[in-house]
């Protein structure tokens, strides 16, 4: 009768770990969720240009995306002129630019941060004509109080109209 007991005990216990462990991981996948709705929302404020001719200023682009990034992260963005750079492209190539989607691979996660590799799937539009171009990255996002992104990095060979950014 012990036995009977002892092996329905840890049949029950096993069946709450294991119920546990993948409560876990649906929140991990929401937490990826979150993370690529965050970066959207960055980037998309980052690289969204409608008017080549008036693209909006560094300082305007830094306003917007100042929200989603660490005070010491959008110092040394701004410091690297990344918010220059779509104005700069859209102006100097008059295409419009927009962001269609981004895809997001976990890389890391560690105690209160999280790193990821990302692809920004971006269109450049010229009177009617358009060019789809993927800019990867790679950023680390603080998952502590709030999300906030400590550092952004991207690969900077991308070509259009013979312009590299």
């Amino acid at each position: 009768m012990k036995r009977i007991i002892l092996f329905i005990v840890t049949f029950m216990c096993l069946f709450f770990i294991s119920a546990c462990s993948e409560d876990s991981n649906s929140s991990s996948n929401a937490d990826e969720k979150e993370v690529k709705e965050f970066l959207s929302q960055y980037k998309s404020y980052q690289y969204t240009i409608e008017d080549p001719k008036n693209p909006p200023t560094a300082d305007e682009i830094g306003e917007k995306v100042k929200p989603f990034l660490s005070d010491e992260e959008y110092e040394k963005q701004f410091a690297n002129r990344a918010f220059d750079i779509p104005a700069e492209v859209a102006s100097k190539t008059n295409n419009s630019i927009a962001l269609d989607d981004v895809t997001l691979e976990k890389v890391e996660s560690e105690e209160e941060l999280e790193k990821y590799k990302y692809t920004l799937h971006l269109i450049f539009s010229n009177n009617g004509s358009e060019e789809s171009i993927d800019r990867k990255g790679e950023i680390t996002v603080t998952t502590n109080n709030e999300m906030k992104i400590t550092r952004d990095w991207e690969n900077r060979n991308n070509e259009i109209d013979d312009l590299t950014f």
